[in-house]
């Protein structure tokens, strides 16, 4: 009953296997634990490099039943190599002699093509009928797995010239996508560790080019890269500018507040200002008056843009006064002036073609306000005009 309800139970889980589950309760926490997560790199660095791969960019092709059965393909693989070794005869308590037996099952039997801009998937097929394809991050993962069969993984280092990766182990470099081992080179060498945070940064693969990668997804791999990574240097550049892809996605879709907030920690001035204009653009075409203003932060110019447009568009819906408010208070003389012509003149129709005392007593009222607003204008001839009619 136990094993039924066990095998119920994974049909729904996310995970298609024990160790992603243990994976992801590291990875999900706040300060990842490194000394587990080495621990579970030693006990398969190839299911710890494909779930962070579906964990952080959530390829389609990784899915659980895909990853299932890359496993099996895994396990198989597993089993040729070892069946392999053994009839090599290869001494597998000599690191050395299993690192040359690695060569050997890889690339002089022809099993693996190197493929520039792949994933870890191409290497996990079903061996006895297609190649194992991948780039120099994957085979390297592969390389340190069939090294962990027997050793600890920590005995192996890795370098990362530009753009390539390779591993390092007691005084040679081993170049995995050819297999071949020379004098170690004088770069920098990193803990085994780092081929995770690699790994996660890499993102020229054929899937990030067919399926355009979100940028919450690039940053999410950026930050845990970050988490993992002792090289501070590369990981904070890749932080940074997913953070700042991140916040352009956000504006284009108009999300102007979360970009903002991005912007601000990084603090990008070019940007910021960048995000503002936009926002007060958009705004302002969406005759969203006040929250353009709130974006312009009270730069002058963005508020001198906004409050014109607003007057223009309360102009075009006859809410004079509201725009004459606006114009005072914003010192725009000629809008202003454009302005109370617009309400004289309104008022001025409202009066007979021909007046008399009678009809100027009937529009006095109106009259006087046209006085008022001649006065405001300062127009000295319209005046006199009103102050005659009010006299007739």
């Amino acid at each position: 009953m136990i094993k039924l309800l066990k095998t119920f139970f994974a049909l729904f889980s996310p995970y298609a296997c024990k160790q992603e589950k243990q994976l992801y309760r590291v990875i999900s926490k706040k300060n990842i634990n490194k000394a587990r997560l080495l621990e579970l790199m030693q006990e398969n660095v190839v299911v710890v490099s494909l779930f962070l791969e579906k964990y952080s960019r959530g390829y389609k092709n990784l899915r659980k039943f895909k990853r299932q059965k890359a496993y099996k393909n895994l396990e198989r693989l597993k089993t040729l190599f070892l069946e392999e070794a053994k009839l090599q005869k290869c001494n597998t308590k000599d690191q050395l002699a299993v690192l040359k037996m690695i060569k050997y099952f890889l690339h002089d039997q022809k099993r693996y093509v190197y493929k520039e801009s792949t994933f870890l998937g191409g290497l996990l097929v079903d061996s006895n009928k297609q190649k194992l394809v991948g780039d120099c991050n994957q085979i390297v993962t592969l390389y340190v797995y069939f090294f962990s069969l027997f050793f600890d993984i920590e005995d192996l280092k890795i370098k990362m010239p530009t753009g390539h990766v390779l591993l390092s182990w007691n005084g040679f470099d081993i170049e995995t996508t050819t297999g071949a081992m020379s004098s170690a080179s004088k770069q920098k060498h990193y803990e085994i560790l780092e081929l995770l945070a690699v790994n996660l940064l890499d993102i020229s693969d054929e899937n990030q080019q067919t399926h355009a990668l979100k940028a919450k997804a690039m940053l999410k791999m950026a930050k845990l890269a970050y988490s993992i990574s002792s090289n501070k240097q590369i990981v904070v550049k890749n932080l940074r500018a997913a953070q700042h892809n991140l916040a352009l996605e956000y504006l284009t879709k108009y999300k102007f507040k979360a970009a903002l907030a991005i912007w601000t920690q990084l603090a990008d001035s070019k940007h910021i200002a960048i995000c503002r204009t936009k926002a007060v653009s958009y705004y302002v075409d969406n005759h969203k008056f006040a929250k353009a203003l709130k974006f312009s932060n009270r730069d002058k110019q963005l508020v001198v843009y906004t409050e014109k447009k607003q007057i223009q568009y309360l102009i075009s819906k006859s809410r004079l006064k509201k725009a004459l408010k606006i114009a005072e208070a914003g010192s725009y003389i000629d809008l202003k002036q454009f302005i109370l012509t617009k309400m004289f003149n309104e008022l001025a129709a409202q009066l007979p073609s021909r007046l008399d005392s009678q009809s100027v007593a009937d529009h006095k009222g109106t009259i006087k306000q046209m006085l008022r607003l001649a006065l405001q204008m300062h127009d000295s001839k319209l005046t006199q005009h009103c102050k005659k009619l009010l006299d007739l």
